[in-house]
């Protein structure tokens, strides 16, 4: 297809500044996506859910000075409306997303996490 040959073509491209940059957005775009969904299987029924990515880049000067596992952690703010919350106080709400991201979080992938947890 045409578009499976525009992306060859770029491909071989030598890579420019503004191409690694939107390869580096579109790759957090990915992580956030596949976080998302992760939240969302772990809490299903989900009946709003909301994952932004915040990041402002000061995860880049934690990592020079040691106060972040990584340069490239993200920050994400979560709002998730979900049924499975129900009848459970906010700490606990919170600790079930988090252990669904503890992984990312551990790696370094994300720097923080705000999040709002709330029954319908």
């Amino acid at each position: 297809s045409a578009y499976a040959a525009q992306q060859d073509s770029t491909r071989d491209a030598a890579p420019t500044a503004d191409s690694n940059e939107s390869d580096r957005q579109a790759s957090a775009n990915d992580a956030v996506s596949t976080w998302a969904r992760e939240v969302e299987l772990a809490v299903a029924p989900v009946h709003y859910l909301c994952v932004s990515d915040v990041t402002d880049g000061h995860p880049a000067d934690g990592a020079r000075d040691g106060r972040a596992l990584s340069a490239g952690g993200r920050e994400l703010k979560v709002l998730i409306v979900a049924s499975r919350f129900g009848g459970m106080r906010q700490r606990e709400r919170q600790q079930i997303v988090n252990a669904v991201l503890s992984e990312h979080i551990a790696s370094g992938a994300l720097h923080s996490v705000q999040m709002r947890c709330w029954a319908p």
